[in-house]
Order: structure tokens, then sequence, then C-alpha cells
């Protein structure tokens, strides 16, 4: 029976510890302090994602308007009354005779950075260095609160490419010491040779958060506009560049107070206009999110807010009549303690100790949990909040018990 009521307590610990997690996701995505959005309450937000994988890859590419028809479907995705759409194009850049440090190269953060590439131009042979970047439509500048340390931003005339021309970019603070203002770097992608003029430095600590578990901090990127192209394409290689600049370019992040159906319908809706076969795009919500709650925001935090108070409630009592029990069976044992000068604090410290056990369990299983069905993994913040939440529940738990027995009636013997 012990050891059932254990598994009990463990099973309600791990499911109130998930549901306040979540609960803290939600309000750290609705919060503008938190996430650098003005405004994410009342909003959900999507990752747009295209289906051109194998077959119907080859038929874009061979489309003699494919480019054309990416391109109409950027200009009705970004102009959209239904949502806000954001371009967030994690493409890597290629630098040749790079003096930085590692720190600056692709894959770094994860024990994995990218080995250097040589290729050939002009005649000479280039070593080239992966090097993190980001590629950003207009409004990620204004709507995620990107501010420059020193420099200029970009500016509108900054997102439209003309070629040959000069690319304004900004670099994160981390690059102060190995470019300067005013600094040309040749970069080199699947997009091609792009000569870039570096325009400004990025305060200290800026990042882009999108999702708890996704927040990309700007010191060791370069930072390029997303920008648009107005001319249809000269050669076959040209077109090529062109297509894959707008397959990026329309697999960005969408803020919407519609729920995913609504926007799905959107979305299909713009495919049918501009030309493009039915889901050749898809919308994909939190792994969690607005697509299984189909709620906004607020109502979700709402509704874990009931959750997570009935789930600490039940948790409180199940650990009172837990604590009850343990002094019950333990009264000998706790008897000693008392005869020997031990006080109500050790006491506490004794039934504190009983929990610890199946509370490391509970944290283990619902981390685990969290990554598994969820995506998010947050141990530190997560670890602390819970620990300090269960030590309180557990120590008012604890002294409730002795307000309405106090030790001494508990260990007074009927004779």
């Amino acid at each position: 029976m012990k050891k059932l009521f254990y598994v009990f307590f463990t099973v309600q610990l791990t499911v109130f510890l998930i549901i306040a997690e979540l609960l803290s996701f939600y309000i750290y995505v609705s919060v503008p302090s938190f996430n650098n959005i003005k405004d994410f309450s009342n909003h959900n937000i999507y990752r747009l994602t295209d289906n051109f994988l194998g077959e119907k890859e080859n038929e874009l590419f061979e489309n003699k308007i494919g480019f054309q028809l990416l391109s109409e479907f950027n200009k009705e995705i970004s102009n959209s009354p239904c949502f806000e759409y954001y371009e967030i194009d994690t493409t890597n850049v290629y630098i040749p005779k790079f003096e930085g440090d590692e720190i600056f190269v692709s894959g770094y953060e994860h024990g994995r950075p990218q080995p250097s590439a040589k290729i050939s131009a002009d005649g000479n042979s280039l070593e080239l260095s992966c090097i993190k970047a980001l590629h950003l439509s207009e409004n990620v500048f204004s709507d995620f609160n990107i501010r420059l340390e020193s420099g200029r931003m970009l500016n509108s005339e900054d997102f439209l490419y003309e070629k040959d021309s000069v690319l304004p970019v900004l670099l994160g603070s981390s690059y102060k010491g190995i470019f300067k203002i005013g600094d040309l770097i040749d970069t080199y992608n699947v997009y091609g040779n792009i000569r870039c003029e570096v325009v400004g430095f990025l305060q200290k600590g800026s990042s882009i958060a999108i999702s708890q578990g996704r927040i990309f901090y700007l010191d060791r990127y370069i930072i390029l506009p997303s920008f648009r192209i107005n001319r249809p394409p000269q050669t076959e290689s040209e077109k090529r560049a062109f297509i894959y600049k707008y397959l990026m370019k329309n697999c960005g992040i969408i803020k919407s107070e519609y729920d995913l159906k609504t926007v799905s319908e959107e979305i299909a809706r713009i495919e049918k206009k501009v030309g493009l076969k039915n889901n050749s795009y898809v919308l994909i919500g939190q792994k969690f999110a607005d697509s299984i709650f189909n709620m906004t925001v607020r109502e979700i935090i709402v509704l874990l807010l009931c959750f997570t108070a009935v789930t600490a409630l039940l948790l409180v009592i199940s650990l009172y009549a837990l604590v009850k029990v343990f002094i019950e069976k333990n009264i000998n044992f706790l008897a000693v303690h008392l005869l020997c000068g031990a006080g109500k604090k050790d006491l506490y410290l004794i039934i504190l100790r009983e929990f610890l056990i199946p509370s490391g369990c509970s944290l283990i299983l619902s981390l685990l949990l969290l990554e598994i069905l969820f995506g998010i993994f947050d141990p530190f913040i997560f670890l602390t909040a819970a620990c300090i939440s269960l030590i309180l529940v557990s120590v008012t738990a604890a002294c409730s018990f002795g307000k309405h027995a106090t030790i001494d009636k508990l260990l007074r013997r009927e004779g």
C-alpha cells in the first residue's frame, strides 16, 4: 500500500510540473518584455514550410515560371490581412580568409563546427569558413525590437537587391574587433556570391525569441536583409539561385489571432490565387500548441491556470495524507528523536527527506515528457522553479498538519 501511495504521489507531481511548465511557457510567449515581440497575447504562432520534395522540387525547378510563382506567393503572404508573416532564414554564409574564432562557425554550440570548404574562383583556390547568419525581413527588426549599438539600421531600400550591388549587413556585438563599419565582406552561399558592407553593430545580448525553446542570440551572427528580387532570372543558374532564395523566404513564421484551420484556409486561398498546387505549403504549430487547443494564447493561459490550481490542490491534499500516514507509522522512530533532543524542525527535515526520491523521479520524468511530447527543454529555470515549488508545498503541508495535531499528541500513548 505504501508503494502505491508513493507511485500515486509521483504521478501527481509529474502532472503538476508538466502543466506548470506549459503555463510558464505560454506566459513567456505572451509577455513582450520576455520575448522581444510587441504583442503575442491573443495571437498564435505557426511555422510555414513547403512540400517541395523529390519530384515536386524537380518540377518546380523545371517550371519556366517557377520563380514567378514563389515570388507572387511571397507578396501575398507578406500582405495577408489574416496574419503577420516574418522571414527568418537561417542559411549560413561562407566567408574567405575569415580571421575570427571558431565560436562564429556554424555548429559550434552543438560541438560540431562545420569544416571549412575549398572552392575555385577566378582561377584561385579559396578556403571558406561556414559562418552563422540570419536573413531577416524588414518587420522582424521592428517587431522583435532589435537595437543597434553603433552604425545605422537597415532601411527599406536595403531589402531590394540589384545584381552586382553591395548588400548592407549588420553584425552581432562579438564581431567588434574583427570587422568595423565600412568593411566589405565577400559571402558565398546557395544564392550566389554577394559582396556585403558592414553598416552597424547590434547591442550586446540582442536576441530573437520565437518560442521558449527557439531563441537566436545574435552576438555571433551576421544579419542580412532577406532581400526581394524584382527582375526575372537571365540564366538557368540564376533561375535556380532565385528559386532557392524564395523557397527559404517562404518558410518563415506566422503570427495570427486566428486558429490553425483558418490560417491554413488562407494559405490554400493564396496558393490557388497565384497558381501553386494545393498543399504546396503547410503550417506547423508548436508541438503542443493551438492546433490541439484551438484557442488563443490568453484562453490557453486561463485554462492552464485552472488546471495548475486544481493539480496543486490535489497535490497538497495527497502530500498531507502521506505525511500523516508516515508520522503515524513511524511514531516510535520519531519519539526516539524527540527524546534525544530533536525539535520540530528536525522532524520536518526527516519528513521532507522521505519524499526526495519520488520528487526526484517526478522531476526527471516531467523533463523527459516535456522534451518528447512538447519540445520544451529548459532545465535550469524549470528545475529551480520546480524545486522551490516542491519545497514550499511540502513545508506547507507538514506545517499545516503540525498545527492540527501537535507532536505531543502524536506521541501520546493510550494506556
